[in-house]
């Protein structure tokens, strides 16, 4: 099943020219990105495949037909997310690198899933409107360019009622150096608000909590027109 594209825009303006910020640095990583998050998370004793099940599982994939991920890097969500899927269910990944995608594509074809993979911005993703019934952004959100565009862009994307799930390591909420050194290589603006100031006003069941072993800030919600309730898990 091929994703649901947006005819009127190809979402991969700019991509192919000047690579610069988190572009160029993901492009250089993306050999050892893997590498670097197994060690990250052996040397806090985390077990990263199962952080990676727990954060889907927060967002009952079971019952999803689409699920998307924005900056998906190498693709170990989406491994996951097609593991927890229906059949004839479509998981599609999002990210600006191509280096990280082509990590993604190797690694689907060694699993064997069928996962659809865009090489896009977080802000101007080329999908039709209010297609995607789970949207996920783990651990990009804060280094993006356009923050407010991007989560515009979610919602756009995202169907009424659906799931959308945004984890990251936020300066104001994380006590921990080196996720903020990484950070701000990628991205000379601090994230300093913190990520409630980033909710919209259509969010509704807002569930927030800290996962990964305490380094990152999950923030699930249901994209709604009604008024938000906080929920402290």
């Amino acid at each position: 099943m091929p994703p649901p594209m947006d005819q009127k825009s190809s979402g991969t303006e700019d991509i192919t020219g000047r690579r610069g910020g988190p572009q160029r640095f993901y492009d250089r990583i993306a050999v050892i990105y893997d590498a670097w998050m197994r060690l990250n998370a052996w040397f806090r004793g985390i077990d990263e495949d199962r952080q990676r099940r727990k954060l889907l599982h927060r967002m009952d994939l079971e019952s999803s037909e689409r699920f998307l991920e924005v900056a998906c890097g190498t693709g170990s969500n989406l491994v996951h997310a097609a593991d927890s899927m229906s059949e004839g269910a479509l998981a599609v990944g999002v990210d600006l690198s191509d280096e990280m995608l082509g990590r993604a594509l190797e690694k689907m074809r060694i699993r064997g899933k069928q996962i659809a993979l865009v090489q896009a911005r977080a802000s101007a993703l080329p999908f039709r409107e209010h297609a995607y019934d789970r949207v996920l952004n783990f651990g990009g959100l804060r280094v993006l360019p356009d923050i407010e565009r991007a989560l515009s862009e979610v919602l756009r994307v995202a169907r009424e009622n659906a799931w959308i799930a945004l984890g990251d390591a936020w300066e104001s909420e994380i006590d921990d150096d080196l996720w903020r050194y990484m950070g701000r290589l990628i991205s000379d603006r601090k994230s300093e608000s913190g990520p409630n100031a980033f909710l919209p006003e259509s969010a509704r069941q807002v569930h927030r909590e800290r996962i990964w072993g305490g380094q990152m800030l999950l923030l699930r919600f249901r994209n709604t027109q009604t008024m938000k309730e906080l929920i402290m898990d």
